[in-house]
């Protein structure tokens, strides 16, 4: 009989606290949910765990491929192979002052490809035009009479280093400037056919002080290779006078 009581009293009570934890008027308590299932993902061990990728365009992404630009067709009689202060072939001078240039890894391929005197037939990203030259970015280069091709593409294993410079010394007229990118001056191309390099900069002054068919007599740190000496100025003669990337020297 108590035990009966007991429970007719809990169940009162128990209805009773229901009835007064939600006031006349008022709206029910909201019902409490479940935290979503993380389901057959397990958590991360550490951190939060990534959620989707953001949309392409925000920062902090890899960039995007570079904008396009027009290729355009080029021809012409090849000169001499251009060299860089290590000796490495590393472009083409042609018969009409044009300068192709290409990666240093590609060399062997451009020697096996064409030659002094070859025609070729060339497709490049011209740079900007100068009164000293133009360079061209060699995309694809093939020379027609053997239809052996050089494609411009990363290299299967890292290239050699070039060789070490030593001091050479080189004289002879001036026949012809190089040129970077766009336009400037970065060098020289003497009648013995040696190639003579320095930094943009210097080439602001010494074009000052120079001219195509001046004589000079230079010294610098380069290389000798079957196709012509190459190297990197460090000082020089214009016509019997000193010349210093300042200017003349008295």
């Amino acid at each position: 009989m108590f035990r009966r009581i007991g429970i007719s009293l809990i169940a009162v009570a128990s209805t009773v606290c229901a009835a007064c934890a939600q006031a006349p008027g008022q709206p029910a308590p909201p019902a409490m949910v479940p935290p979503p299932s993380l389901g057959a993902q397990a958590p991360p061990a550490f951190g939060i765990a990534p959620g989707p990728p953001p949309p392409p365009g925000v920062p902090g992404l890899p960039p995007g491929p570079p904008p396009a630009f027009a290729a355009t067709p080029l021809t012409g009689v090849i000169k001499s192979y251009l060299l860089n202060p290590g000796g490495q072939v590393d472009g083409l001078l042609l018969s009409d002052g044009k300068q192709l240039h290409s990666p240093p890894h590609l060399g062997q391929a451009l020697q096996q490809a064409a030659k002094p005197g070859d025609s070729v037939q060339a497709t490049v990203e011209p740079g900007n035009q100068s009164q000293y030259g133009q360079e061209y970015r060699t995309i694809s280069l093939t020379n027609p009479k053997t239809g052996a091709t050089v494609v411009d593409q990363p290299p299967l294993y890292p290239p050699p280093p070039p060789a070490p410079g030593q001091a050479l010394s080189a004289a002879g007229r001036v026949i012809q400037w190089l040129v970077g990118h766009m336009g400037e001056v970065n060098g020289f191309v003497l009648s013995d056919g040696a190639q003579v390099h320095f930094p943009p900069p210097m080439g602001f002054a010494l074009n000052q002080q120079m001219r195509v068919g001046d004589s000079v007599s230079v010294q610098g740190y380069g290389t000798r290779t079957a196709f012509g000496t190459s190297l990197d100025l460090t000082a020089m003669t214009v016509n019997g006078k000193s010349i210093s990337m300042y200017g003349v020297q008295p």
